[in-house]
């Protein structure tokens, strides 16, 4: 602990001579949390030295690194910060907040005018955190050196950033800058506030996104306007790159050994979050998200996310520290067809799943009684198998003679009550995690068959709501209180709109081409909510869908996909069964056949009579 203090209170901090060890011990003896990279550590002990050198606290007098995530959420909300994100983002913002307000107390920062005062210490940290104005023309004046490294852009936000850090880590830095620098904040007093808006979006994608090589892919349409929008073919070299191990988190059993004799680009799958698996040993349904990776050189277990994937990074473990990337397995054509059809189909059957665990979850939670009094009215009606104040077995009871009135009556035993009660909290806890990884698993598989699809607009529907408030997010969009899945959607559908002047003759939302429908099968299995997040994706969506019954959209959707193929009888029938007839449930008429003249009927009278 004493190691990491002198290193944050000499004039130029640095982690190169710290471990993860020593950054750990000083942030538990601290009171602050102590996981993640050592990134992320050393942040943390750089914020939580500030706090307790300013002495900054919240309005309740608590110390903002030692809240836990929902305290931190609240407190941040109360002064105004965005309470969506990691914990590590509404912290940083709470603690930029604090210091601010420390600030004008003191008569610190900046005066009326825009200049810094002639303090040295306020001078010192308007250099190196520049906001609003002057991040804007920081962040311009760094654009030609951007061209080489990117990274010197985000490094304005975090010094300790390299090209091999982590996206989460980029993604944190991008979204701090830019929310100082959006054009919706500062065009008014900066000019240039869309230009650098601009090369900190390039600088953020060069790093994160994969380089491509344009390929027939890229040819205009039939119409000759524009040209089709179709999915990116990464091609990359696996110079360095490792086909690294992944493991059960249940069972520790190796994924994708030889004896399951999966093909090789199953690797390639896994790793992009398309798909989860099941484990050959234990049978468990796992993904990127939730399985253990572990380095190639060291095999010590390391952070991953999808995005990573086309990426080189750095082991965290402090004695490896050497740089991998991930090895990209050749997928024919045929295999990336027949994948792009299975994965579609298995994006709108996991949105089903889970719309329905959400209806599930509500109507639980309407006149729900609590756990305790829940649990014990099972216990006495022998529907559970243990006391929940003490946690004896129902067996022991029963094979003692005992009944469970009388054992109700008689637990006052303090010191079991607690014991099991830490049990159950324990319990409840592991729960958390599983529910918390399993929506992580769910965000990631989303967002990258949303991008393996080709990230079209009239295909957001695709995404989850985790993953459509980070695209808004990233788009420079705020998301209210009371917007669902389909307002978020149609937010980002207007946006790309107002933004790109499209062609006046492109059929879908992404520019050219034909836009992209759910099969009529899968329409009619989505309830209220999804049809509304589709409609939303094709750019009739938004408030006005609210108060529509499930048939209304329907025929809107019937509208859209067959509005030039009125004439086409087939499709028409075709279209008809969505809503098994028109709008007030009655089947269509039957077409009745035109009556034959006599003159007709005497040759086909000859004809019979002849044979």
């Amino acid at each position: 602990m004493d190691k990491v203090a002198r290193q944050l209170s000499s004039s130029s901090p640095s982690d190169q001579k710290l471990t993860v060890a020593d950054l750990k011990t000083y942030l538990k003896q601290s009171g602050v949390s102590a996981t993640g990279d050592k990134g992320s550590l050393w942040w943390r002990c750089q914020t939580h030295h500030t706090v307790t050198s300013l002495k900054l606290v919240t309005a309740d007098g608590a110390v903002p690194t030692t809240l836990k995530p929902a305290q931190l959420r609240k407190a941040a909300a109360r002064v105004g910060v965005s309470p969506i994100g990691s914990p590590d983002e509404m912290l940083g913002g709470l603690v930029d907040h604090l210091k601010k307000d420390h600030q004008k107390k003191n008569g610190g920062g900046e005066s009326s005018s825009g200049k810094p005062n002639d303090d040295a210490g306020s001078a010192k940290q308007q250099q190196t955190q520049p906001k609003g104005a002057a991040l804007a023309e920081a962040v311009l004046s760094l654009s030609d050196a951007a061209a080489i490294s990117p990274v010197r852009i985000l490094q304005l936000s975090d010094p300790t950033l390299q090209p091999t850090s982590s996206t989460a880590d980029l993604r944190k830095a991008y979204l701090k800058i830019s929310l100082h620098i959006h054009p919706d904040r500062i065009g008014s007093v900066f000019e240039d506030a869309t230009k650098a808006f601009q090369v900190l979006v390039t600088a953020y994608e060069t790093l994160t996104s994969p380089d491509y090589v344009p390929s027939a892919d890229d040819e205009p349409n039939k119409k000759g306007k524009g040209k089709k929008k179709k999915p990116q073919r990464i091609s990359r070299s696996n110079e360095g790159c490792h086909t690294t191990r992944i493991h059960c988190p249940r069972c520790d059993a190796r994924w994708n050994d030889k004896v399951e004799g999966n093909p090789d680009w199953y690797y390639n799958v896994m790793m992009q979050g398309l798909k989860s698996f099941h484990c050959a040993t234990c049978l468990l349904k796992f993904g990127c998200m939730t399985a253990r990776h572990l380095c190639p050189h060291c095999r010590k277990p390391f952070s991953y996310s999808p995005e990573d994937y086309h990426r080189k990074i750095t082991c965290s473990s402090a004695r490896c520290n050497r740089p991998f990337g991930f090895y990209l397995h050749h997928m024919s054509d045929l295999t990336l067809r027949n994948l792009r059809e299975e994965i579609l189909s298995a994006r709108d059957e996991a949105a089903r799943r889970m719309a329905g665990l959400k209806r599930r979850a509500e109507r639980a939670a309407r006149g729900e009684e609590e756990d305790d009094v829940a649990e014990l009215k099972a216990f006495a009606a022998g529907l559970a198998d243990e006391c929940p104040k003490c946690g004896v077995d129902f067996a022991e009871l029963l094979a003692e003679g005992i009944t469970v009135e009388v054992h109700l009556m008689n637990c006052n035993d303090e010191e079991s009550h607690k014991r099991h009660g830490a049990k159950k909290e324990a319990k409840r806890k592991r729960e958390a995690e599983r529910e918390e990884a399993a929506a992580a698993q769910n965000d990631a598989e989303s967002r990258a068959a949303w991008d393996f699809l080709g990230k079209k607009d009239d295909q957001l529907y695709l995404l989850s709501e985790g993953q459509l408030k980070k695209e808004m997010k990233e788009k420079g969009l705020e998301s209210g209180e009371g917007e669902d899945k389909a307002d978020m959607i149609a937010a980002l559908v207007n946006r790309e709109r107002s933004l790109v002047v499209r062609d006046s003759a492109a059929g879908g939302s992404n520019g050219g081409g034909v836009a992209s429908f759910p099969s009529m099968s899968t329409l009619q299995r989505m309830d209220a909510d999804e049809l509304r997040s589709v409609l939303a994706s094709h750019g009739m969506g938004g408030k006005n869908t609210k108060g529509m019954s499930k048939r209304q959209m329907l025929r809107l959707l019937e509208d859209r996909l067959y509005k030039n193929d009125d004439e086409d009888e087939d499709k028409v029938a075709e279209v008809k069964l969505l809503t098994n007839g028109d709008s007030e449930g009655k089947k269509p008429a039957a077409k009745k056949r035109k009556p034959t003249s006599k003159k007709s009927e005497k040759p086909a009278a000859k004809k019979r009579a002849r044979k």
